[in-house]
């Protein structure tokens, strides 16, 4: 896949996305995964946020952040999905944040996690499965939609990725489904 995005083979089609609502189908769907580690999965999003995207990668894209972000928190921990308040630029962007409680990331990996075949010391040696290509398939599926993914962490606290894509207006949007 990433090969494919790379030499820009991988079809894409931009339609208007109602993000919100892609959202909860798939915190719906990866509830069961985190119910089973007791980890407690918390969506805040608002009724609508609009975009033009595929409906097919972003999919993709936010199945990977959440599935990464269970699969790295503790039993009894949380996973949390909303859209970050800190928009400067909140007419013109949409903005979803992803974040996961837990061992966090060292500041030294922060700046590869989007590199392919990057994995830390710490998921090789957790047993996570796993090549080092999700993250930068997620950044590369970012990038085509002009958007931008960053990662921030505390360690021994929290790590967030944030996805920034630009909105679409309200007037295009009500004429499609997502």
């Amino acid at each position: 896949m990433l090969a494919r995005l790379d030499r820009g083979q991988l079809p894409i089609t931009f339609t208007t996305v109602d993000l919100s609502n892609l959202l909860e189908i798939l915190v719906e769907q990866v509830q069961p995964l985190a119910a089973a580690r007791q980890i407690k999965l918390v969506s805040d999003l608002p009724p609508a946020l609009w975009i033009q995207g595929d409906p097919d990668h972003c999919t993709s894209l936010f199945l990977n952040l959440l599935d990464n972000a269970i699969k790295y928190t503790p039993e009894a921990g949380q996973v949390r999905i909303w859209t970050s308040d800190r928009q400067p630029n909140s007419e013109h962007e949409v903005r979803i944040c992803v974040s996961n409680t837990g061992a966090g990331i060292d500041p030294q990996h922060l700046p590869h996690l989007f590199e392919r075949f990057y994995r830390t010391a710490s998921a090789r040696s957790q047993g996570h499965n796993g090549v080092g290509l999700g993250l930068a398939i997620a950044y590369q599926i970012v990038r085509l939609h002009s958007g931008m993914l960053s990662a921030e962490s505390e360690p021994g606290r929290e790590t967030r990725f944030t996805v920034t894509f630009p909105r679409c207006d309200a007037l295009s949007a009500k004429h499609t489904v997502s």
